[in-house]
């Protein structure tokens, strides 16, 4: 049986094996971007002093 046989035959196994296939591909680039994420948090520390916890820009009240 070919590969296309099998995929013609099973169609949402063949859908759900090229899911996995495609997470599997992508975990290298996530970690390495969650890497780089680090590297940059703890060099520059978080959050800079204009941003509050979430990321959104600090305003300041004048009384």
């Amino acid at each position: 049986m070919t590969m296309y046989e099998f995929m013609g035959q099973h169609p949402v196994l063949t859908f759900f094996l090229a899911m996995i296939a495609a997470s599997v591909a992508c975990y290298p680039f996530r970690l390495a971007n969650r890497w780089i994420r680090h590297r940059n948090i703890v060099a520059q520390g978080w959050p800079p002093a204009h941003l509050d916890a979430d990321g959104d820009p600090i305003e300041k009240d004048e009384d």
